[in-house]
Parts: C-alpha cells; structure tokens; sequence
C-alpha cells in the first residue's frame, strides 16, 4: 500500500493505492492541480449601479454593477488596480494575499470630483443670476450657484444682473481633488451720475442741491450726485440776491445719466 502526504495549495489526483511490483519498474503517475480559494470583492464609497472593475496583474479581470463580485486563486499574492467608469471616483491599488482559505477583500472608492460653489450677496431675494466655470454654466435664484468638477485650473465668468455690479466678473479657479471651494460675490447696485448745472451765478458762488434728503454743495458751475436706479426728489438752497430755481424729481432711469440745468 502506498500514500501520498499532503503538499499546501496543491491537490494530487490520488492520495493513496497498492501497488504490486512483479519484478520490474513500477511508475504510478500523479497529476497535482492548485486548489483554488474563493476571494470575495467588496467595493464601497460608489453609487448603486455604478459599473467597476478590478485587474489582477497575474492575470484575471474582473467586472460588476453591483457591490461585490467573486473569483478564484490559488496561493500566492496578486497585486490589483481597480476602476470605474464615473469619473468622480477613483479606487486604491493593493494586494490579494490567499493563504489556504477563501479571502474577502474591501475596496474603498473615494469622491475626487471638487465642489465649486459661487456665494452671492447684495441681490434681492429670487434674482435670476448664472456663472460660467470652464464649460459649464449653472443659474439660480438663491445665494449659491454650484458646480462638480475634478482636479485643474478654470476659468470662470459670472452673468450681469441689470442694475447691480461686481469689482469683476470673471476669474480662474485652481480645484484639488475632492475639495470644496467658495467664490464669494458681492453685488453693490450700479450708480448712475445725475448732473446739476448752475446758470447765473458769479464764479466761486457757493451754491447747494439736496437730492433725496442729501445736501450737496459747491462752488463750481456743476454737482454731480451718483444715484442707484429709481426716482429722487430734489431742491436747492438758498443763494443771496438770488432766487432759486423751481424743482422736480431727479429720475436717473433704468441705466441712465440725467442733466439738470438750474
């Protein structure tokens, strides 16, 4: 009778016989075959139905839309990578390492995509304003306009709103991986010069304008007063040996300069 010990990570055909020797050479062949071990694949971090994939560089790729997948090795240690098709993650390489048993094994899928998020102040509540960030362009009626984008440089421009401005409208944007940024946008309404010029006066006479409760004096032929859209009372001050002209509601308009003679 005759046996064969046992050989980790591999399996004989046969383990054990008898064998009858009749004056010669006997050969009782065996046939060894790794034996494989389940690995279990466990990825996490992506969204449900995201398609992924692991390479084993030993040979061996894998896919799934699912959570997890299943496949078989012998021993030994297999360096992976693994991917995905949305471009907003990305997986970490590592090592597969089965030793005599089924392996489950945990890849972690991280968010590198970058949150981008312009904040406005000064606009009145449910203004409608937008922003451009590289080929993107978002809008929106509240504070925040937000973008998703990966790692780079980008350039942005951010729409008018009529009758408010920026210190600029436009810049670039260095994103890292995974990161949030904020753009912050303050509006100021735009100003628009209402011009009084004084006729009849000798030069150096101090003469003086008041435009919606606000004084404003000179001693030149002209007062500018700036002025947000909208329509504004106005009267002039008394002058010595003078008499003052009559007035009338000093309206700028939508975007426009006025000039008042006087």
């Amino acid at each position: 009778n005759w046996s064969i010990g046992p050989v980790p990570g591999y399996r004989a055909n046969r383990t054990h016989g008898s064998v009858v020797i009749n004056g010669s050479r006997t050969t009782i062949p065996l046939n060894w075959t790794a034996v494989t071990y389940t690995v279990h694949v466990q990825a996490m971090g992506l969204p449900n139905g995201t398609l992924w994939w692991i390479n084993l560089t030993r040979g061996g790729n894998y896919t799934s839309a699912t959570g997890s997948l299943n496949f078989t090795r012998p021993n030994g240690t297999y360096a992976y990578t693994v991917g995905t098709t949305d471009p907003d993650y990305a997986g970490v390489p590592g090592n597969i390492t089965v030793t005599g048993g089924n392996q489950t094994v945990d890849l972690f899928f991280e968010f590198i995509a970058s949150i981008v998020s312009f904040a406005s102040t000064g606009l009145p509540n449910g203004t409608h304003w937008s922003a451009v960030l590289g080929n993107q362009t978002n809008s929106s009626t509240s504070a925040w306009v937000n973008f998703t984008v990966l790692a780079g440089v980008y350039g942005y421009q951010i729409g008018g709103v009529p009758g408010y401005t920026l210190p600029t409208f436009h810049g670039h944007i260095a994103v890292g991986s995974g990161l949030s940024y904020e753009v912050a946008l303050s509006w100021t309404p735009t100003t628009y010069p209402i011009q009084f010029t004084e006729q009849g006066l000798p030069n150096g006479t101090v003469w003086t304008v008041t435009v919606n409760g606000t004084a404003h004096t000179s001693n030149l032929s002209g007062i500018t007063v700036p002025e947000v859209n909208g329509s504004y009372p106005y009267s002039f001050g008394p002058v010595a040996g003078f008499i003052s002209p009559s007035a009338d509601a000093a309206d700028p308009g939508p975007g426009t300069d006025r000039d008042r003679r006087v």
